[in-house]
This record gives C-alpha cells, sequence and structure tokens, in this order.
C-alpha cells in the first residue's frame, strides 16, 4: 500500500500547487508538468492507436476495395454543394486537431466541408517492394503547363504525388545505388520528377530526359552562362556531393 499512498500524496500536492499558482501559470512557466504527465502519454496512446490501426487496414486489405466507393461519396458532396448553388467555397473537412498546427481555421465554419477519407487507399508497390520502408509522405498537388524544367508532360494541369520515403529500408541486402537506380527509372517511365535535394544517381542523359532542359540551356546560351557557371547536373550528382 505504501507506494499506492505515496502516489496519492504526490498527486494531492501536485493538486493544491496547481490550484495556488494557476492552471495557466503551470502551463505556460511549467509545461515540462503538463507534457510530461499529459501529453506524452496521450501521444503514446496515439500513435499505438493509429500504427494498430494501419495494421488491420493493411492486413484486411479493405481500402483498396473501398476506393471507388469513397471517390464516388466526394463526388457525392461535390454535387451537393453545386445543386445549393455553391453559395460558399469549399474546404476539406479535416479536423484541425489532425493538421501540424495550434491554429484553427475559422473558414471551416463558413465554407463547405468536403470529407476526404483517402489516407489508406494508396499503394506504392515501388517503395514496398524495392525498399520496404515506412513512413511515406504523400501530399498532391497541381503541377502547372508552363515552360522550365518541372512541367507536365502535355499542355494541361496535372495532379501529381509528392512522394517522400522516410525511415530505415527493412529488405535484405539493400543497396542504395541500385534501389535508386530502379526508383528514378521508375520515376521516368511515369513522367515524374526527382526532388534534387536527394541523392540522384542518373547520369547525364537521363537527367534531361526527366527534366526540360530546353528553356535553361537557351537561357544559359543567351546570357553567357556556360563559362561561368556549372550546369545544374554538375552541382546536384552523387558524384558533386559527399
Amino acid at each position: 500500500m505504501e507506494p499506492a499512498v505515496s502516489l496519492a500524496v504526490c498527486a494531492l500536492l501536485f493538486l493544491l500547487w496547481v490550484r495556488l499558482k494557476g492552471l495557466e501559470f503551470v502551463l505556460i512557466h511549467q509545461r515540462w508538468v503538463f507534457v510530461c504527465l499529459f501529453l506524452l502519454p496521450l501521444s503514446l496512446i496515439f500513435d499505438i492507436y493509429y500504427y494498430v490501426r494501419a495494421w488491420v487496414v493493411f492486413k484486411l486489405s479493405s481500402a483498396p476495395r473501398l476506393h471507388e466507393q469513397r471517390v464516388r461519396d466526394i463526388q457525392k458532396q461535390v454535387r451537393e454543394w453545386k445543386e445549393q448553388g455553391s453559395k460558399t467555397f469549399m474546404c476539406t473537412g479535416r479536423p484541425g486537431w489532425l493538421t501540424v498546427s495550434l491554429r484553427v481555421g475559422k473558414y471551416k465554419k463558413t465554407h463547405k466541408n468536403i470529407m476526404i477519407n483517402l489516407m489508406d487507399i494508396l499503394e506504392v508497390d515501388t517503395f514496398q517492394n524495392d525498399i520496404h520502408v515506412y513512413p511515406i509522405w504523400l501530399c498532391p498537388f497541381i503541377l502547372p503547363s508552363q515552360p522550365g524544367l518541372v512541367h507536365p508532360k502535355g499542355n494541361e494541369a496535372e495532379l501529381y504525388i509528392d512522394i517522400g520515403a522516410y525511415g530505415e529500408p527493412r529488405v535484405k541486402h539493400f543497396e542504395a545505388r541500385s534501389c535508386m537506380r530502379q526508383l528514378e527509372k521508375f520515376v521516368r517511365s511515369v513522367h515524374g520528377f526527382q526532388m534534387l535535394y536527394a541523392d540522384c544517381y542518373m547520369n547525364r542523359e537521363e537527367f534531361w530526359e526527366m527534366f526540360d532542359g530546353s528553356l535553361y540551356h537557351k537561357l544559359r546560351e543567351k546570357l553567357g552562362c556556360q563559362d561561368a557557371f556549372p550546369e545544374v547536373y554538375d552541382k546536384i550528382c552523387k558524384a558533386a556531393r559527399h
């Protein structure tokens, strides 16, 4: 009983201290107490919940089967918005507690909230089979059709997905160069682009197959940059970096 009594006494003293100092004072000046006693345990519970949830979804393979239904649900919400006269803007219906920010989006109270439950439906077999790394960053964006190194293959803006693989590869006999070369080949085959802050194992020909250098080379020639600055490939290729 002694540990229980000691714990009860500590809890009582803590509550008296909070009452004496005030909750606002504790949260501002002694925030470590709040973090250690509340935030860290809650974060652990939240992480366990999402890990178990992801494991169950993966094992049951339920998300891919629900993809078409979820897309139809989104389409239905957009049609309802149009039928109601499109009186307000649309926005995602994601609650504020799921965002990595303390700011509250007031616009969600006045805009049409569209629920987009598509967090589990995308499968990236190339990453799963060749690298087997988790987590994977997925960020959709519209790539405009305009001159430059990066633009869609056609003449219209297209939806792209920014994919980032984080963590340690879990495949046996992982070899960075061969795996990255294979990923770069896949990205070129789907007319995608590699972010140049990452290691680049492409040769010069493969690099300019991925990126449109027509305007870039034209400007370098027009402004006399050939003898003044190195080409972008010579600055970002693996051989140029430690």
